[in-house]
C-alpha cells in the first residue's frame, strides 16, 4: 500500500496530500504517533540529564524541529490537537498559514528524521565510543602539564 502522490496546483509531488490519514493506515499512524511521543520524552530526558550533570550543553535542535514538525503532522489526532491549537494560536501562526499540517508535513518529517539520524551517527557515536574507551581504560589520555 502506498500513499497517492497527486500533483496539486503548484505541481509539488506531495501537494495533493491533506487531511488525516486514510483508515487503512491506522497501524502505521499509531507507530508514527508513538515515535513522536518517544521524541518528546527523549527531549525531556536529555534536558533533565544535562541539568543533573551540571552542564546545560544540549544538542537537541534537530530533535526539537522534528518534534514541532511531528506535532504539525499529527494535528488531526485528538491527543495532539490541543498542543497544535496552542502553537498555532501563539508563536507558530505564520507556519500554520503556510502549511496546514497533516500529511503535507510528511515529507519534511521524513527528511528531517534522516538528517538527524546521520548527524547523530557522524557526531555522537564517535564521541560516545571515545568516552567508553577512556572509561574502560582501553585508551589513556596524557596527563596535563
Amino acid at each position: 500500500m502506498v500513499l497517492p502522490m497527486v500533483g496539486g496546483s503548484l505541481g509539488g509531488f506531495a501537494s495533493g496530500l491533506s487531511g488525516p490519514l486514510p483508515p487503512e493506515f491506522s497501524a502505521r499512524y499509531r507507530m508514527l504517533k508513538f515515535g513522536v511521543c518517544l521524541m518528546i520524552l527523549s527531549m525531556i530526558g536529555q534536558v533533565v540529564a544535562s541539568i543533573l550533570a551540571g552542564s546545560l550543553r544540549h544538542n537537541g535542535l534537530l530533535l526539537a524541529l522534528d518534534i514541532l514538525i511531528g506535532i504539525f503532522l499529527l494535528n488531526d489526532d485528538e491527543d495532539f490537537r490541543p498542543i497544535y491549537t496552542l502553537m498555532v494560536g501563539t508563536l507558530f501562526q505564520p507556519c500554520a498559514e503556510q502549511c496546514s499540517g497533516g500529511l503535507n508535513c510528511l515529507c519534511n518529517f521524513v527528511v528531517l528524521n534522516v538528517a538527524s539520524f546521520f548527524m547523530g551517527v557522524l557526531f555522537n557515536v564517535p564521541a560516545a565510543v571515545f568516552e567508553v574507551a577512556v572509561a574502560f581504560g582501553v585508551l589513556t589520555l596524557p596527563a596535563p602539564d
